[in-house]
């Protein structure tokens, strides 16, 4: 039976239900929600690959009542296996309640797959998702800030660490030190990227010397200016006890990037509590002058007499 099929079937009496229940946990699925203009539902089953639903409902004025009503629904906790991916188009809809919409669904059980969260210049629905989906596997964040944003609160509501896979902030002008250290550092991938921003030298240092104490991030990549030469920065690496290496061109990419004139210099930073060692690289075309790529990262290859 086709997991629409199994759960009218469970519905039939109290036996069907427990019968269904166990041949449920062989539909391992993934379920995709996506908000842009109207609601669209799609559930794929890997067990059984012919048993695909694809649904799309109306928003009716943005309450979502059909969503949560069909998930919690027809799914229950039948479908014990189920994953979700959520595609969210803040300024199409009522957020606030899509929000508690997700929330539930969320406490229903279901483990979150991948959020893609897009809107513009929204500062309380940047805290708001990352908090809400703080659970998921993958968060891909791409709402602006207000370009007042300074004087909004992104410290206060962040009262737990993110436990995000793969957190990517597309927007990170709001990000501070602070939140690297104290609210992504249960991620293991944090991505802070936007070609128009830049940390600081001296936000790039407190965040490494935070990490040598304790985080889970293992790979790290923004951007940064230097504030003087690369000598200086990387006597505050040696301060750190980071060791100065030479990162082995092991793809095409690195091969590319350095036959363009791409420059790097790096170093093996090691975390005090756990042992764990990282690659930290800093460089830039000589174009780019004083803005510096920073990629920290747990797999890399060494040139042989760094090893």
């Amino acid at each position: 039976m086709d997991f629409y099929d199994l759960y009218s079937f469970s519905e039939t009496s109290k036996r069907s239900r427990s019968l269904s229940k166990r041949s449920a946990k062989r539909h391992e699925g993934h379920m995709k929600v996506s908000l842009h203009r109207c609601l669209k539902l799609k559930y794929k089953s890997s067990s059984h690959p012919n048993c695909n639903l694809k649904i799309n409902l109306e928003d009716k004025g943005s309450t979502f009542e059909n969503l949560e009503k069909y998930l919690s629904i027809r799914h229950s906790s039948l479908f014990v296996n189920v994953t979700i991916s959520l595609k969210i188009c803040h300024w199409l809809f009522d957020f606030d309640f899509t929000l508690i919409t997700f929330d539930h669904l969320a406490q229903l059980g279901y483990p979150l797959k991948k959020c893609y969260v897009e809107g513009f210049k929204n500062n309380e629905a940047i805290v708001r998702a990352l908090i809400t989906f703080r659970k998921a596997e993958r968060v891909d964040m791409s709402i602006e800030p207000t370009t007042d944003f300074e004087k909004f609160d992104f410290v206060t509501p962040f009262t737990e660490s993110l436990e995000n896979e793969s957190l990517q902030i597309l927007y990170p002008d709001w990000v501070s030190p602070w939140h690297v250290n104290n609210v992504f550092n249960k991620c293991r991938e944090v991505t802070l990227s936007d070609r128009m921003f830049s940390f600081a030298e001296s936000d790039v240092i407190e965040i490494l010397k935070s990490w040598r104490t304790e985080s889970s991030i293992r790979t790290l990549i923004l951007t940064f200016d230097l504030a003087g030469s690369i000598e200086d920065f990387g006597a505050k690496m040696v301060e750190m006890k980071a060791k100065p290496v030479q990162e082995a061109a092991s793809s095409m990419e690195m091969k590319r990037q350095r036959r363009w004139g791409y420059v790097s210099s790096a170093w093996l930073l090691k975390q005090i509590n756990t042992g764990a060692e990282v690659l930290v690289t800093v460089g830039n075309y000589p174009h780019e002058g004083t803005r510096k790529d920073l990629h920290m990262k747990e797999e890399f290859e060494l040139e042989p007499e760094n090893r």
